[in-house]
């Protein structure tokens, strides 16, 4: 906030609620009224949503916001929870759970992917699972189209990850690992490597961005940072 008055001391109400502010030796006081509600932040709830992910769906007028197992529909007009949806994520057999990672939009905003996996020591993240849903429809109805275990092969691949627009369909997907970029089609689960690091990164990538072409992207761990162009 910008101190025009040149304030230089404040008392807070017992209930924290009520706050004046002035200026010592200021003769008088004088009361202004904000003109608007500058409200860019709102408590939807109270619960701790560390480690969580969002994601705005402007067509449905949506905000999508991850617990553990479940994401949680929000109105974006009015922030209420509209719908929660279970994921059907498999039971760990050891104390770190399986839970959501990340959750990435189709650019025709029809399509939401879920990674899930374990968040382990070190900031390492061993992804386990991949879910695809459908929600094409009016209502948004979340309709399970792919839940796949994925192979060894890709269980330290980066959390960031996006759907490959230059498929009709959406039915490719976008991982980074630290030696490699792969185009990954969760229909007929096949993988196809589209660039190998010459030098590859030091550990598992934890910032990976594309271009609107997808021609050009940057990888990053804490350690190395990669700009890789695709074309030619």
């Amino acid at each position: 906030m910008f101190n025009f008055m040149q304030c230089n001391g404040f008392i807070m109400d017992r209930e924290d609620k009520l706050c004046v502010t002035f200026k010592a030796s200021q003769p008088g006081i004088k009361i202004y009224i904000r003109k608007y509600d500058h409200g860019f932040h709102e408590t939807i709830d109270n619960i701790s949503r560390e480690g969580c992910c969002g994601m705005n769906i402007k067509t449905k007028e949506m905000f999508l916001i991850t617990d553990d197992s479940h994401i949680l529909k929000h109105s974006a007009k009015t922030f209420k929870v509209e719908q929660e949806i279970p994921l059907p994520l498999t039971i760990s057999t050891t104390s770190d759970d399986i839970e959501i990672l990340s959750i990435q939009m189709s650019s025709d905003e029809k399509y939401i992917a879920v990674l899930a996996g374990k968040n382990l020591i070190k900031e390492i993240e061993e992804i386990h699972e991949l879910l695809v849903y459908d929600i094409s429809s009016e209502n948004m109805e979340f309709k399970l189209v792919q839940k796949i275990e994925l192979p060894s092969e890709f269980k330290f691949i980066s959390r960031n990850f996006y759907f490959y627009n230059n498929c009709d369909k959406m039915q490719e997907l976008l991982f980074v690992d630290k030696a490699k970029i792969m185009k990954y089609n969760y229909m007929t689960q096949t993988c196809v490597t589209l660039y190998q690091f010459k030098n590859q990164l030091g550990r598992q990538p934890d910032f990976v961005e594309f271009d609107k072409s997808q021609n050009y992207v940057i990888i990053a761990s804490v350690d190395d940072v990669l700009w890789v162009c695709l074309q030619g």
